[in-house]
């Protein structure tokens, strides 16, 4: 079994390292240094939180996990950018100023826009996401077009080319 001294051998050469294990009646290799392992979890902590853009990173965690969880991998910067824009991530944001538009994506469902998804409690995270994600596949990022453009995102992408 190797033994970790974690480090405690970096800084001598390959000679001295032979040297000491030679006194000690050991194989080289088992002085060589190691790196800790990372806690029982943490890996796969990181490969979750793995860097997907400057807008994504900064989403609340359960937006990041929505969006995950419904939307493709090549939509998330962006959508990231049209949440963050419509409301800041307030799943209470509501807008009656001439159109009913409801929480995180800002689903208007006023008259004559989306008024099939009117059912569903666009308050509730879960739904806006899944309700914004049939927006985006109709209209593609157009359906959000002031923050698209405020924010750069291209205005393909979606069910519209």
């Amino acid at each position: 079994m190797p033994l970790i001294f974690l480090g405690a051998f970096q800084n001598l050469t390959d000679e001295k390292v032979a040297e000491l294990a030679k006194l000690l009646r050991v194989p080289a290799a088992v002085l060589a240094p190691v790196e800790p392992e990372p806690p029982p979890g943490e890996e796969e902590v990181g490969r979750r939180r793995e860097s997907v853009g400057v807008a994504f990173d900064r989403a609340p965690g359960l937006a990041q996990e929505l969006i995950r969880e419904t939307w493709p991998r090549a939509a998330w910067e962006h959508a990231a950018l049209i949440g963050e824009c419509e409301s800041n991530w307030n799943p209470s944001a509501h807008n009656t100023a001439g159109e009913d538009s409801r929480g995180w994506f800002q689903i208007n469902i006023g008259p004559g826009a989306n008024t099939d998804l009117a059912d569903l409690n666009l308050f509730d995270p879960v739904e806006n996401v899944q309700a914004a994600l049939i927006v985006w596949k109709r209209q593609g990022w157009r359906a959000w077009l002031n923050c698209a453009r405020v924010k750069g995102v291209p205005l393909t992408g979606g069910g519209v080319a």
